[in-house]
């Protein structure tokens, strides 16, 4: 498994709500590393340009199960929306793409109004 993680942060002050990003990342492992029978891959990258966050994890992963719906959430999904949705309501963008076996979750977040 090859792991990578990136930052450019040019505002150290700057707060997020407690473990809002955890689940992103626990995803890319429990769905991506688990369910891949290659090489799994995990590229996370975290922007903060001063109260603007862009959070990205890409991972390896050949299936992404879908509900009867034609949603991909699932309960980890469906808690940070619902976290953002109370933290950060109308200040952020939480979009999840599954193509050519990578899936991404992006975020991007407004702090100037959370926490």
């Amino acid at each position: 498994m090859t792991v990578t993680y990136s930052e450019d942060i040019d505002n150290q002050r700057a707060q997020i709500a407690p473990l809002l990003l955890l689940p992103l990342v626990e995803n890319a492992f429990k769905h991506g590393a688990n369910s891949t029978t290659g090489k799994a891959v995990i590229n996370i990258r975290l922007i903060l340009q001063g109260q603007q966050l862009d959070f990205r994890v890409d991972n390896t992963a050949e299936h992404v199960a879908k509900k009867e719906n034609g949603s991909e959430s699932g309960i980890g999904l469906k808690n940070i929306r619902r976290q953002l949705d109370l933290i950060y309501p109308e200040q952020y963008s939480l979009s999840l793409s599954h193509k050519n076996g990578l899936f991404q979750a992006a975020l991007k977040l407004d702090l100037s109004a959370g926490t």
